[in-house]
């Protein structure tokens, strides 16, 4: 037995960090929105792996953290255990940038609030190459260049530019839909792919779940339950999408995977599937598709582990019983609701069909056309000519 190298020792926890582009950039903007970031840019070059370059206008990284930065385990978010607890950023492992720079080039600059000038640094797998100072915003700009270089296995694992671009942009998504106070860019080569303004969280969670196939309206719930607080966005029943992830789960303002809460989502998007005659009656989905839908679901915070992942997209529940009946009692508000509206909508249907329509309306009744009658005079509605008379023959 003996000890692994540092630099194999950086790629083994790589391969648990960083697994395709969109895992970078998933890592590079957790970090840029944990520095106070209002707009984030990515571009990519050959779907990310010629090239990554992320900018945000964040805080900043201090001069001397560069290089602490590019250390395994080196963090500014936790001191000691406890805090996992009480965690709000979304980094907090001090892992990301070490396991980035173990498998790619990187180029960090960096500049804070007060500073004239920022700071630069080059590394390579192995170690950092220089340090310079850097003419630049506020802010930090980072490039990640030949990603898996040093890898090859793993590169050639990778799908086709058209679908690495694709996670990557579905991993913007998922982040722009829990920080709606963020303004986001994606470009891939010259082609802007995903341009998403500042705004509230209602019209973010409205535009990103349209982009997954939803259709307007969209119903909300909010509920309550046991100390677990759950808000709801549920596009119409006939707004379904046979990709996966048509529901997506926040918790802890963390999107992440928990089947439970998307099949709970599933089944109330069954019960109020639209019927034959368009009202929200109990039916079936097509098979394959799900809803489109966003659940937050906050517990208390002492009850959720974040830790269980590398990549922290997985979450556990101290007691998810607990978690699970507040979903279902906000799915069973919106089965109600929906139900309630059924018989609004039939009467309204019914009492359209009853009135008259309005070219009924303009149509002269027959007491108007009998009106012109007077002895011996024809109808105005009669317009036939008078027979000839015989008597004029001879």
């Amino acid at each position: 037995m003996a000890a692994l190298g540092d630099a194999l020792a950086d790629q083994i926890a790589a391969g648990e960090v960083v697994e395709r582009p969109a895992s970078v950039v998933k890592e590079l903007v957790d970090n840029a929105i944990d520095a106070g970031a209002r707009r984030i840019d990515v571009r990519l070059t050959q779907g990310g792996t010629a090239s990554i370059v992320v900018t945000d206008d964040g805080h900043g990284i201090h001069p001397e953290d560069l290089t602490l930065a590019l250390q395994r385990h080196a963090t500014s978010k936790l001191r000691r255990a406890e805090d996992l607890d009480t965690i709000e950023t979304l980094g907090f492992r001090g892992e990301a940038l070490a396991s980035i720079a173990a498998v790619a080039r990187v180029k960090i600059a960096s500049r804070r609030l007060g500073e004239s000038v920022g700071q630069l640094v080059r590394c390579r797998p192995g170690g950092v190459l220089s340090i310079e100072p850097a003419g630049m915003a506020v802010g930090t700009r980072i490039e990640v260049l030949d990603l898996f270089a040093n890898v090859p296995a793993r590169r050639k694992f990778l799908r086709t530019e058209a679908t690495e671009v694709g996670h990557v942009s579905e991993a913007l998504v998922r982040l722009a839909i829990v920080h709606p106070q963020v303004r986001f860019s994606l470009i891939h080569g010259r082609r802007t792919l995903l341009e998403l303004s500042p705004s509230d969280q209602a019209s973010r969670v409205c535009e990103l779940l349209r982009r997954r196939g939803g259709t307007d309206p969209m119903r909300y719930v909010h509920c309550e339950r046991d100390g677990v607080a759950v808000d709801a966005w549920l596009m119409t029943p006939c707004a379904t999408t046979r990709r996966g992830g048509g529901v997506t789960v926040v918790v802890r303002r963390r999107v992440v995977r928990e089947a439970n809460i998307a099949k709970i989502v599933s089944a109330a998007h069954t019960a109020t599937h639209a019927g034959g005659d368009g009202g929200s009656l109990p039916g079936r989905l097509a098979p394959g598709t799900q809803p489109v839908a966003c659940v937050w679901v906050e517990p208390p915070p002492h009850e959720v582990d974040i830790n269980v992942h590398p990549q922290k997209v997985e979450i556990r529940f101290g007691d998810p019983q607990r978690v699970y009946a507040a979903v279902r009692e906000a799915m069973a508000s919106l089965e109600a609701e929906a139900r309630r509206a059924v018989p609004a909508a039939h009467e309204n249907s019914r009492q359209e069909q009853q009135a008259p329509a309005a070219s009924d309306l303009a149509r002269p009744s027959l007491a108007d056309a009998l009106s012109g009658w007077t002895e011996g005079t024809p109808s105005r509605a009669d317009t036939r000519p008078a027979p000839r008379s015989t008597a004029s023959r001879t």
